[in-house]
């Protein structure tokens, strides 16, 4: 994967909304230190979308949170 037209480790990571913006600033640090310490990704080199889903989007057990009609 490129990141600014460099070969290097890189990661993007995609999540549906975890809370506020403390709770996704603290989530996001925490990822930087784990994608770091396991597989050599820095700080720099890596992106997350938090992603405010609505429960028809999020899919368990071969079904949706959407309400059953």
């Amino acid at each position: 994967m490129f990141l600014g037209h460099v070969v290097k480790q890189c990661a993007l990571y995609s999540i549906g909304k975890v809370d506020s913006n403390e709770t996704n600033t603290a989530f996001s640090a925490g990822l930087a230190e784990l994608l770091a310490k396991y597989f050599g990704v820095a700080g720099d080199r890596y992106y997350v979308n938090f992603i405010d889903m609505e429960r028809h989007q999020c899919g368990f057990k071969a079904a949706t949170f959407a309400p059953l009609s």
